[in-house]
């Protein structure tokens, strides 16, 4: 998707879904990220309800717009967690970072600019809270799933660590998320933390097509060819079921 086309998400989310009680971009695109590479498939009747938790539409156009949308931007995270398997121009690679908002500066004449000059963020300003906060939401909706899979890969619980430390505000809030041992990042932290979510989105993405693949059946163990067969003949291995149908006993 283009930035004009983010923006027109942007602007159709600020009309229809934040009216009514529903996602931005930025907690939009952390919660289809997690169902992108999570570990379990989630289809769109149960998670277009999040978006829109009271999606009333005016017509049936505007409701097939509202799909079409969605499903656009999950075909953009997928395309950004694939491109960033490979070796990309800067400008491909500065958009392979998730959407996350910065607050607008005002120049001092009650003009905001879209460029606002880093240095100028407070260090308490909660960087990509809004993506991981819709990141672990997404979670939720195969919690079983994911904290099975982070048991049995410890690259995917670091992973979600640090999801999670970008999803608390301050130690008050840490202790309302269970999570008392955390660390509240300040904006430096959590901006250099950002710049790594596209590997671990494609890492995420990478074990999750690992786990796809049938995996070789394994076979029984057999006994040595001069062992007594297994099946109870009382012959030598070699002999009985061991014979590749050569000479074998039939019982």
């Amino acid at each position: 998707m283009t930035e004009a086309e983010l923006d027109e998400l942007s602007w159709f989310l600020g009309e229809h879904a934040q009216a009514r009680d529903g996602m931005t971009l930025e907690i939009l695109d952390g919660f289809l990220s997690a169902l992108v590479v999570g570990p379990a498939l989630v289809m769109p009747s149960e998670y277009l309800p999040f978006i829109w938790p009271k999606g009333q539409w005016q017509d049936v156009e505007q409701a097939q717009g509202a799909f079409e949308r969605i499903i656009r931007f999950w075909n953009h995270i997928v395309w950004r967690v694939q491109a960033s398997a490979e070796e990309q121009s800067p400008e491909i690679e500065a958009m392979l970072i998730p959407c996350l908002m910065l607050p607008e500066k005002d120049d001092g004449e009650g003009e905001d600019t879209d460029e606002p000059d880093l240095s100028d963020i407070p260090d308490d300003f909660p960087f990509a809270f809004g993506w991981a906060s819709g990141f672990l939401q997404g979670v939720s909706l195969r919690q079983e799933h994911w904290a099975a899979w982070a048991e049995t890969h410890e690259d995917i619980a670091d992973d979600l660590e640090l999801i999670a430390a970008l999803a608390v505000i301050d130690r008050d809030h840490a202790l309302e998320m269970d999570l008392p041992e955390l660390e509240p990042m300040d904006f430096q932290e959590r901006f250099e933390a950002c710049m790594d979510l596209p590997a671990i989105l494609l890492e995420m993405n990478l074990q999750r097509l690992e786990d796809l693949r049938p995996q070789p059946a394994r076979r029984e163990p057999q006994p040595g060819r001069n062992d007594p067969c297994n099946c109870g003949s009382g012959l030598k291995y070699k002999k009985c079921c061991g014979a590749g149908g050569q000479g074998r006993v039939i019982h």
